[in-house]
């Protein structure tokens, strides 16, 4: 009877180990698991960006912008001052 009892308590024992052993493992899962998720929503919001400035750079608006800007052209309709030397 004394051999069961200290068998029993021995897996009481056990199992009381393997089971806090398992809610750290599942508590620092569950953080990395909200890590990973910031990680993937901020890196959704940066996809966004960059697709918004990929359509902006293929856009009219901003090819007549460099062209005004980089190459000094103008629009039909702009006024051009020139200064007097």
């Amino acid at each position: 009877m004394a051999a069961i009892t200290f068998v029993v308590c021995v897996l009481f024992a056990v199992f009381l180990y393997a089971g806090h052993s398992l809610r750290n493992e599942i508590r620092a899962n569950d953080e990395l698991r909200l890590e990973l998720t910031e990680q993937l929503r901020l890196e959704n919001e940066r996809t966004e960006s960059i697709r918004a400035l990929k359509d902006y750079y293929g856009s009219d608006e901003y090819l007549r912008q460099a062209a005004k800007e980089r190459l000094g052209l103008i629009e039909e309709g702009d006024i051009v001052f020139k200064r007097a030397e």
